[in-house]
Order: C-alpha cells, then structure tokens, then sequence
C-alpha cells in the first residue's frame, strides 16, 4: 500500500537503472555513478524484480521482510543451543515485535535488516568456532560472510570484523592466533571477493570516487565528522533513546538488576562471549551522533537474548506482575477497539471481521497472560502480535489518508506514462527526488538522465523559473515531497 519513500527509492532506483542499463557492475542514479553503497543487495533486488516481472512496492521489500523472519528463526535457532527453548523463543520474538522493527523497519525495504542478519550470522559463526576451537572456520567462514556484507554496506563490516576478532581472542586468551595461516587465509579470501568486484567495476570506471566516498559514509556521523556538544548530547540521550526503540521490552532490563541472575548469565559461556561482542561494538555508534538506530539491528538480538534470559531466570515476581500487568492492559485496550471500531467512521476499510480478528487474538494474548503459569510470555508475544495487526488495517491506512504520497506516485506515473518511448531528460537545476525519479523510471522503463541545456524537440521536466525563461508550454504538472513546489513537463521547440 505504502509508496517507496526514506531511503527505500535510492535502493530501488539503482537496483533498476542496473537493469535498464545491463551493467550490474556499476551502481547509477540517474545515470550518474553512484559511490555511496556497493551493488550487492541492489542485485537481490534486481534479481526478483526480473524473476517475477514486477517491480511493485511488495517485490522490492521481499529482500527484508523475508530476511526479518529469517534473521528471527536464526536467533531462536542458535540460543536454543545455549538456553532453554522458551527463553530462546523469547529472544527471538522479542526482537521481531519490538516497537523499532514492528512499526517502522518491518514496512521498508531498507538494507539494514538484510545487512543486520549477514553480521548476526557472524557473531553466530565466531561463537561457535571458538567453542569448538576450529580457527579454519572461525576466521575463514567469516571472512568470507563478511565479504558479502561489506558489498552491502562497506568499511561498518571492517570495523565489526576486526573488533570482535580481537575481543574474543583476547577473551579465550588466543591472541597468537591473530597471526595464524588461518587469519591470513580468511583476509585473503576478502580480499579476492571484495577485490574481484573492484576489478570488475574499474573495467568500466575510475575507482577514485570510491575511496573517498566509503570513508565519508562510515565518518559523517562519528564524532570525527560532528560539534563536541551534538557528542555530548548524544552520548547521554543513546541509552534513553534505546530504550524507547527496544519498547515494550526493554522494561525488562529490570530483571538485570539482580546481582544472582547477572552472574547466572555471566557464567554461561557463550552468552558471556555474547555480550562482549555487545560491549565492544557498541562504543561506535554510541559516540556517533548522526547515526539511525537501524544501524544497530544485528546488535539488538545480543540484548534480546540477555533480556529473555534474565526474565526466565529472574524470580521477582512483583516485576513480572507489574509488566504482565502492563500488557493485559494493552490487550484489553486491543479487545475493545476491535469490538467498537468497526461502528466508527475511520475513513479506513476496517470492519466487523477485521475488529472480530483482533479482538480474539487480543483476547487470546490476555487470556495466556492470565491463565498460562509457565508460559507467560506466549500472551506477550500474542499482545504485541495484535498491535502490528491493527497497525497494519488502521495506522497505514489512516498514513495515507492524511498525506499526500499516493498523489505523488500517481503524478510521476503519470508523466512517466506520458512520454513513454519519447525523449525525456530532467534539467538538472529542477532537483527531482528519488521516489519521484523511480516511478517515472519504472513507467518508461529507461534511465532518466540529467541536462544542462534545452533539446528541441524533446520533452523536459523544468521548474517554475525555467518555464518562464524559456516561455515554455506546460503540459503536465509534478508535485515535489518535502519541498512544497511544482515541476513542469514541457516540450522544448
């Protein structure tokens, strides 16, 4: 239902001008090449968009809804190794519905979840490995998880590889293995992967933009890149503001407070490497004040687990009342909206199966609150399950009812179907976003490029300014988002 908007139309837009152009190997906005992010998950993309022959707004988000509930089965997969399977359940549940994932992350086709799931799986890997003291796998199967990830996202990967190589060696008292034939072997295989693909794209372009734009990427929101008082500020509020991103579960960082069930976890070795892979990575992004909380997805399941791990473990049982509490209430909330919503005029398609749907389901989470002993935690699962449902038939909805995004899509559609097999360039001075760009693209099924001057004889799309400098006819109209003005289609003569 959602047009593509935030960063959803610049994924979209390379992973379609790479087909238009059949060159997979260089990255182009507008046909202009683009440095800010390597190719691979604009490949996935584009790999679906050709296999199933559409590219609506469901194909380009595939690449992260699937990964999300993969990226949910691998946690519960792994910890149920090393915890009991409710906690594991738990764990992984917690990170699927938190507030950050259930109503924002999980409607975009944003690359952080992908990116997030590649950088877990290594976490997993390192782990494993290291309990099973196979440094082959240890170095070389996550060098080589690492290779796909930086040509997702580039020098993060670095950073997250090198960091938690050196803390766990460390830990395991093995740093003399920093130095081994099997180190040397995994960054080699990085280098042929990574290297490979740089090979490649220099056969078409100079590999100059490259290096500084990587390095920009990674260092505009350090606080190499930002004023010592945005630093500080943020320094303070990251904690605060995480515990809103992780809401509702993070109330249950209560039950860390006890010292028993910090030492219980604590002695737990997998979970113990676990969390200092938690400490050592996330000094970068708490001292980065312009990063965005999705940059820390493959972080988010280290505190999940913990978190669930120290619910299971925890005995306070006015704490779990309080929070049982807290989520009945919002169940019961969830039960009467569903029964009175469909007798109020919302200006959405929501009925009376819709409101029965989340009423029962509400109901259901309430009464395993209630009623279960052992397995509370299925009810808060089922709660939070029911607000994504209801999000999902009313909030969306309601979004698009009072914005003006569909009017958007239907506009640049329109002159993209307009002058479909016709010359047609944007003069650059009219500043068209990439939303706009990518459904007119998607109508005329080329490459949308920039001018400078004026082509007779061929359509344009001009601002305001320029219609009147060159007495140019406008035939068509194109609402601007964000920047509250009109561009123009003409036809130079």
């Amino acid at each position: 239902m959602l047009p593509l908007f935030a960063d959803e139309p610049t994924r979209a837009l390379v992973a379609i001008e790479m087909m238009f152009s059949d060159n997979y190997w260089v990255p182009t906005l507008q046909g202009e090449f683009y440095y800010n992010k390597p190719p691979f998950y604009n490949w996935i993309i584009a790999g679906l968009f050709t296999l199933t022959g559409s590219m609506s707004e469901f194909i380009f988000r595939l690449p992260s809804v699937i990964p999300l509930l993969l990226f949910g089965l691998t946690i519960f997969v792994w910890a149920k190794k090393h915890v009991s399977n409710a906690a594991a359940f738990l764990g992984a549940s917690m990170f699927v519905t938190c507030g950050r994932i259930l109503i924002y992350a999980s409607l975009l086709g944003h690359i952080d979840i992908f990116y997030s799931w590649l950088v877990f799986l290594s976490f997993i890997v390192f782990i494993e490995s290291l309990n099973a003291k196979n440094w082959w796998r240890f170095f070389v199967l996550t060098y080589f998880i690492a290779s796909i990830s930086f040509l997702c996202k580039g020098l993060p990967t670095v950073v997250f590889q090198g960091l938690t190589i050196i803390i766990l060696l460390l830990y395991s008292k093995n740093f003399k293995k920093f130095f081994s034939l099997a180190h040397v072997t995994g960054i080699l295989l990085f280098s042929i992967i990574v290297g490979g693909y740089f090979y490649m794209y220099a056969q078409h372009n100079s590999l100059e933009g490259w290096v500084s734009i990587l390095w920009e990427q990674s260092a505009q929101r350090t606080v190499i890149d930002k004023p010592w008082y945005e630093s500080l500020i943020h320094i303070i509020k990251f904690p605060l503001e995480h515990l809103y991103h992780l809401a509702p579960w993070s109330l249950f960082v209560i039950f860390l407070w006890k010292k028993s069930v910090r030492t219980s976890i604590w002695k737990n070795d997998s979970l113990r490497m676990l969390a200092l892979i938690l400490i050592v990575n996330i000094p970068v992004y708490w001292l980065s004040p312009g990063y965005y909380p999705r940059y820390l997805f493959m972080l988010y399941p280290i505190v999940f687990i913990l978190l669930a791990q120290a619910y299971m473990l925890s005995t306070e049982l006015k704490s779990k009342k309080i929070i049982h509490g807290i989520f009945i209430g919002i169940g019961g909330l969830l039960a009467l909206s569903g029964l009175v919503l469909p007798f109020v005029s919302l200006g959405v398609d929501f009925n009376l199966f819709k409101g029965s749907v989340l009423c029962m389901l509400s109901l259901l989470g309430v009464g395993a609150l209630v009623y279960l002993k052992a397995h509370k935690y299925v009810g808060l699962v089922l709660v939070l399950i029911t607000v994504r449902l209801a999000f999902s038939w009313i909030g969306i909805p309601a979004k698009l009812n009072g914005n003006r995004d569909l009017e958007y899509k239907t506009e640049a559609q329109a002159i993209g179907k307009k002058t479909k097999g016709e010359r047609l360039k944007a003069i650059r001075s009219s500043s068209l976003n990439h939303s706009t760009i990518f459904y007119i693209e998607r109508e005329r099924k080329e490459i949308l490029t920039h001018t400078s001057g004026v082509w007779p004889g061929e359509f344009h799309i001009a601002s305001e300014l320029l219609v009147k400098k060159h007495n140019f006819q406008k035939l068509d109209s194109l609402s601007i988002k964000f920047e509250g003005r009109e561009l123009y289609l003409v036809k130079a003569e």
